[in-house]
């Protein structure tokens, strides 16, 4: 639990460069002030004291703003105040140690400079206008004062005395000068502020957006930041504040006793890798921590450890999935060849069953079982086929045409099966656009996804609507053909695997047709997906891009993944 002296703190550390730089400001300022009392007298400043107490004041409201600007609503607002009020009190500084002729002068400067760093360009043109508004208080000052000289009574003595060795010409050059100075210097300290601003807003992004979690703690083991990934990772390290908290969430022991204790041994740039198994009640994956100790500049007290943690999950299955496509592909050669070794002496055996049937009458008993040794023979060699067309990579015959004519003869193939007699099928065509494809393989995608809705059609009421129209993916134009039925449909657990080799929803059926669609979709560019209807049903929806060279980038894509497939490997070995 993070305590509320520990939210102050983080606050005000959030702050600590805004801090640093505007108490040093009023410190040096005060600490001239009391240098000039030491050293001249109260005669060489006016009311010196109550100067000091301005400054003093600001100081220590500047000090007790500071936790509270991390929860205002505008804090760039109240930031821009913060250095309007430190221009006006400058103002004070100066006139009372001397107008143009003090050493003070040069504070406008170091309030523009840390002013345009710190706060975005809109606020660039505000502070040189009010140092420039400051100028003019202090160069009608000194002609006040040498107004004085002529008689005219507008300050005190002392202080008119102190101000009048400039003269009037001199001060409005210097305050012409002076104005050109600040707001070449504000415009060129604003254009270094974005430049840094958008450097440390990339850099964020990209730690943010990182796969990999990531954070920082300094020497004295502050967490100085974790990014979302890690937080994913561990999720207890969201209020984690020190090295501490992250060891006791990460290995079960603060950071001294944890194997993170031995990077603080270790020489800078050292990397120290640990291993984290996989933990099923924490529900975290396996992961790798690389920790390092860096040192800008050799010294332990700038030292920052940076620690990287990764997600071996998705490693392990670019392993798993390279390993079962190894496996598939070595399973498919023997079993094409196996397929080949059947077919032959299959081929046999239906000549020697047809030779012998000649030996028996049409009404013989044997003849009946000679005719059911041919249908499951030939019901054999159709597997066989259909297997060794989805084993093979035949290039596509591709050609300019439509889908409509296609999809009409599909239609009047489904409707002379005697299992679509009572199945109402019909054609709706919203768009027909002209598509570069294989006319043939497109024709048996569909009359293979037309098959397997009317034979799992119901008996009463049986409809299989087939619609095509256009369909745009991101930057990539296409046609969509659907497939819609209200059959029953495919169990919710198995959606993912109608596409597998030998899965079939229909008893005595192959598992190949939805396989084999899925390979001639996929050679053309296009993908195929299926979905439960509602009311019941399912719906099979083909997309398919209109132009040749998609064809072309998604075999390009399908090769590049699979060659990254390849390096990661490798690079792992």
């Amino acid at each position: 639990m993070v305590s509320s002296y520990q939210r102050l703190f983080g606050k005000i550390l959030k702050f600590r460069a805004l801090v640093v730089v505007r108490s040093l400001l009023y410190l040096t300022a005060i600490g001239f002030i009391f240098q000039h009392l030491y050293s001249y007298g109260d005669n060489d400043l006016y009311a010196p004291h109550a100067v000091v107490a301005v400054l003093a004041l600001l100081f220590v409201v500047n000090i007790l703003l500071i936790p509270f600007m991390a929860d205002a609503k505008r804090t760039n607002a109240l930031v821009a105040v913060l250095f309007i009020s430190d221009l006006a009190a400058i103002t004070c500084v100066v006139l009372a140690s001397g107008g143009f002729r003090s050493i003070f002068i040069t504070y406008y400067l170091l309030i523009l400079v840390i002013a345009s760093l710190w706060l975005p360009r809109r606020y660039t043109a505000l502070f040189p206008s009010a140092a420039t508004l400051g100028l003019a208080v202090v160069g009608a000052t000194h002609m006040f004062a040498n107004q004085q000289k002529l008689g005219v009574g507008f300050l005190p003595r002392e202080f008119a005395a102190l101000l009048r060795g400039v003269e009037p010409t001199a001060a409005v050059s210097n305050m012409l000068l002076l104005t050109l100075l600040f707001f070449v210097i504000a415009y060129l300290a604003g254009v270094v502020g974005d430049n840094l601003t958008l450097e440390q807003r990339l850099n964020s992004e990209i730690l943010a957006n990182m796969g990999e979690g990531v954070a920082f703690a300094d020497n004295r083991g502050r967490l100085l930041y974790r990014n979302a990934e890690l937080c994913r990772l561990f999720p207890e390290l969201d209020a984690a504040v020190d090295l501490d908290d992250l060891a006791l969430v990460m290995f079960g022991s603060p950071y001294r006793q944890s194997p993170l204790g031995r990077v603080a041994c270790g020489a800078p740039g050292e990397s120290f890798v640990f291993a984290i198994g996989r933990n099923e009640i924490a529900e975290r994956p396996p992961m790798e921590i690389r920790a390092t100790r860096i040192s800008p500049d050799g010294r332990d007290k700038r030292a920052v450890l940076f620690l990287l943690v990764i997600d071996l999950s998705p490693r392990f299955r670019i392993a798993a999935a390279e390993r079962s496509i190894e496996k598939f592909s070595a399973i498919s050669m023997m079993a094409t060849g196996l397929a080949h070794e059947i077919r032959n002496p299959l081929a046999s055996v239906r000549s020697a069953v047809q030779e012998l049937m000649s030996a028996y009458p049409e009404d013989s008993d044997k003849r009946v079982l000679a005719d059911l040794v041919l249908s499951e023979s030939d019901r054999l060699d159709g597997i066989i086929t259909r297997f060794l067309t989805f084993s093979r990579d035949e290039p596509l015959a591709l050609s300019v045409g439509r889908l409509g004519p296609v999809l009409e003869e599909v239609r009047h193939l489904l409707e002379r099966r005697e299992e679509a007699a009572a199945v109402r099928i019909a054609v709706v065509i919203e768009d027909d656009p002209e598509i570069v494809c294989d006319a043939n393989r497109l024709k048996e995608v569909f009359l293979n996804l037309g098959l397997n809705a009317v034979q799992l059609a119901r008996p009463a009421d049986a409809w299989l609507e087939i619609r095509l129209r256009r369909a745009t993916l991101p930057f990539v134009q296409g046609v969509e053909v659907e497939f819609a039925d209200n059959g029953p449909g495919v169990d919710p657990d198995e959606l993912g695997n109608v596409f597998q080799p030998f899965y079939s929803r229909r008893q005595g059926g192959t598992g190949m047709g939805l396989a084999l669609a899925r390979k001639q979709v996929e050679a053309h560019g296009g993908s195929i997906a299926v979905k439960n209807r509602v009311g019941g049903g399912a719906v099979f929806t083909v997309w398919l891009p209109l132009a040749a060279e998609d064809v072309q980038d998604a075999r390009q894509s399908a090769r590049q993944m699979v060659n990254r497939i390849h390096r990661y490997k490798d690079a792992d070995q």
